[in-house]
């Protein structure tokens, strides 16, 4: 016959030791160390991948930048220069063409001295023999374009047109003239821009000869 509280008294009877959990084997031990190195290990794995192929986006970016010095070293060396320093200012813009004439010009002024062959030639006239001075490759500078030549308006704003007058401000005759002028050539600037676009500072050059 059982009665009410019985069994209470039979598990109070029970010692606390026997109540324990059964403690893990060391195969157990084992087996729960493995699957954590495992673990590890994948990340591991999975972090090298990453790295792997950051590596490789890096070399095949720095040999797009190699094969663009190249490119621009044999530019230069085409015109018998050397790279000496780091890249011109990329972001300068010119919404109404050069703003430092004086530079300009004193820049136009030693690539006008660098040309080799631009300067005179003889010419055979009759029995009479002259000197004669090549004609210049005039820019003309107007308010909101300018001309090369004879070449149509160009408007400032054109990322071609800031890299014209990046390239002479930074000692070099522009790209467009190498054909051409292989040995450089003789230039001249006709500012005809009003006086209002520099705070009423007039910029009209004198025609060199």
């Amino acid at each position: 016959m059982s009665y009410k509280g019985q069994g209470a008294n039979i598990l109070a009877k029970v010692p606390l030791s026997a109540l324990k959990p059964a403690h893990q084997t060391p195969r157990d031990d084992n087996a729960a160390q493995y699957a954590k190195l495992e673990r590890i290990a994948l990340q591991q794995s999975d972090e090298i991948a990453k790295l792997e192929q950051e590596l490789l986006d890096e070399q095949e970016k720095n040999a797009e930048l190699q094969q663009e010095l190249d490119e621009i070293t044999k530019f230069l060396a085409d015109y018998d220069l050397h790279w000496v320093g780091g890249p011109g200012p990329k972001d300068k813009t010119y919404e109404h063409g050069p703003d430092d004439m004086n530079a300009f010009q004193a820049k136009i002024d030693q690539l006008n001295r660098s040309a080799l062959n631009t300067k005179t030639h003889l010419k055979q006239d009759n029995n009479i023999r002259r000197i004669e001075f090549e004609k210049p490759v005039v820019i003309t500078l107007y308010n909101s374009d300018f001309t090369v030549g004879d070449s149509p308006q160009r408007p400032y704003d054109l990322p071609m047109s800031a890299q014209f007058f990046r390239d002479i401000y930074d000692g070099f005759y522009p790209s467009e003239f190498k054909d051409n002028y292989p040995d450089g050539l003789n230039l001249q600037v006709e500012d005809k821009r009003g006086k209002e676009l520099f705070q009423g500072k007039a910029h009209k050059l004198s025609d060199n000869t």
